[in-house]
């Protein structure tokens, strides 16, 4: 795996770290693995 220090996707002006929601959805119980990334919108961005 890469370093994801650095991961960031900008989506209407926010800053989102993938990282982070990873670990707030692999927190659930029911969830056994996450991976969270970003797609091109046209509006949104990224």
């Amino acid at each position: 795996m890469l370093d994801r220090a650095d991961d960031m996707v900008i989506s209407g002006g926010f800053n989102i770290y993938p990282a982070e929601l990873e670990n707030v959805i692999a927190a659930h119980p029911d969830v056994v693995e996450v991976a969270v990334f970003g797609i091109p919108d046209e509006k949104m961005g990224e």
